[in-house]
């Protein structure tokens, strides 16, 4: 009998344990899992790089999340056709002869479609005298207001966000030179729709989706946008890796590198191999990933590169901040 009640006591504490554990599984779903696709392992030109020396140099990274959400994407009702469409009308432009992707108006504002850089850029110009005139001492939060208000008229199914810290200053003139932000007379502030206070990125771009320039006075000077437009739903949220295995990664081929200029000025552009490469800053950022229509956690490593043919580099490499745990 007493060998009875043991056994019964014993299924009854493997029964809740069970029951535990299935509240558990509900309350904690599995995290997401992500594929290894092209997007990041093949760089902006089409070609991938084997990486032999990754060193990060910089100072403590430490994310403020150890976690973040994963992604699905759709597509906003906005679409590229409907946004060009709407400036067009704004500002009385009309399609200049025998050049495809440029649309201006008598008064010189100009919209210009890149293809190569999937980006268009509204020129907008402002009357004479405002260009001669005294200009004020200029105040940042000013100037993002002024940026706001024409993103919202363009765009008003987006949030967008800045940071003061982000605002590049330019002198004035016809060839604008950075300088202080006390002395500039132009100032391009970057936006970006955030997810957890960390900033999108579309596809592999080297800089933000959307880029207002405000001169001195508050007038618009031009906008320049990425005519990709998304809406999310999270899937889950998975774990930021630590900085050691994001630069493992990069090594094992796990990266793409975004944007490659040259120091030393060679002929020829060339990412298949670097022997070295310096790293000394890193930020967390979002990446949408078009092969899989989803957006997901991203280092961003900016640093320093020595190529297979001897060429010195300043490069921009991604890597995933995320597990991702297979190839389909």
């Amino acid at each position: 009998m007493i060998n009875n009640k043991i056994f019964i006591t014993i299924l009854s504490l493997l029964a809740i344990l069970l029951i535990v554990g299935a509240i558990i599984r509900v309350l904690t779903p599995p995290e997401p899992q992500l594929p290894i696709t092209p997007f990041q392992t093949t760089n902006t030109d089409g070609s991938t790089t084997t990486f032999l020396s990754v060193q990060y140099t910089g100072p403590t990274f430490t994310p403020q999340q150890t976690s973040l959400p994963i992604l699905s994407v759709t597509k906003l009702s906005t679409t590229e056709q409907s946004v060009v469409d709407q400036i067009i009308s704004r500002f009385s432009l009309q399609k200049k002869d025998g050049v495809d992707g440029v649309w201006e108006n008598p008064n010189g504002t100009i919209l210009v479609k890149n293809v190569y850089k999937n980006q268009y850029s509204l020129f907008i110009s402002v009357p004479t005298e405002e260009n001669e005139q005294e200009a004020q001492k200029a105040e940042a939060q000013q100037l993002i207001s002024a940026a706001q208000k024409i993103l919202q008229t363009t765009f008003p199914e987006l949030t967008l966000t800045t940071q003061e810290k982000l605002i590049a200053s330019f002198e004035g003139g016809t060839d604008p030179e950075p300088t202080s932000f006390d002395k500039g007379f132009y100032f391009q502030i970057p936006f970006y729709q955030g997810i957890s206070g960390v900033p999108v990125i579309l596809d592999k771009s080297s800089g933000y989706p959307f880029t207002v320039t405000v001169d001195k006075n508050g007038s618009i000077r031009s906008v320049v946008f990425v005519p990709i437009f998304l809406e999310t739903q999270s899937l889950g949220e998975k774990k930021i890796i630590p900085l050691e295995t994001a630069l493992e990664n990069i090594k094992k081929g796990n990266a793409a590198i975004v944007e490659a200029t040259f120091i030393n000025d060679p002929e020829t552009l060339n990412l298949n191999s670097f022997t070295n490469v310096s790293l000394d800053s890193v930020q967390l950022q979002y990446r949408y990933n078009p092969d899989i229509e989803i957006i997901s956690p991203y280092f961003l490593f900016v640093g320093e590169g020595s190529t297979g043919q001897n060429q010195l580099m300043k490069v921009q490499i991604i890597t995933p901040a995320v597990l991702t745990e297979y190839t389909p």
